[in-house]
């Protein structure tokens, strides 16, 4: 099974019209390899996958991976027209549990 040890946004403030990178450390502690890791993200309401990639990991292995965000990920479209003051951040396979809780990014214009 495979699981975020960390999860590290490259400033505290991201700009609204701009891309912006993520780093994630996954340890892999089950038999599994090829897998694919979504960065989701949260404005308020339901977790929504931002980004994601492709990656093989061995077992016991522990990787860093990097993500991107892409600018339209801060715009109100993206969320179905909510208005993007902050962004709650966390990584993984599946869609994260409800009362999960992830990094906080705050976007400015």
């Amino acid at each position: 099974m495979l699981k975020v040890a960390f999860l590290i946004p490259s400033s505290g403030t991201a700009a609204r019209g701009a891309a912006f990178n993520v780093l994630a450390g996954v340890e892999n502690d089950g038999p599994q390899t090829e897998c694919e890791i979504h960065l989701w993200g949260r404005a308020g309401g339901n977790w929504r996958p931002v980004a994601s990639q492709r990656a093989v990991i061995e077992p016991g292995e522990h990787r860093h991976l990097y993500f991107t965000i892409p600018p339209e990920a801060f715009e109100p479209e993206f969320w179905n027209g909510e208005e993007v003051e902050e962004l709650e951040l966390t990584a993984g396979e599946q869609r994260p549990a409800d009362g999960a809780h992830g990094t906080l990014v705050f976007v400015e214009a």
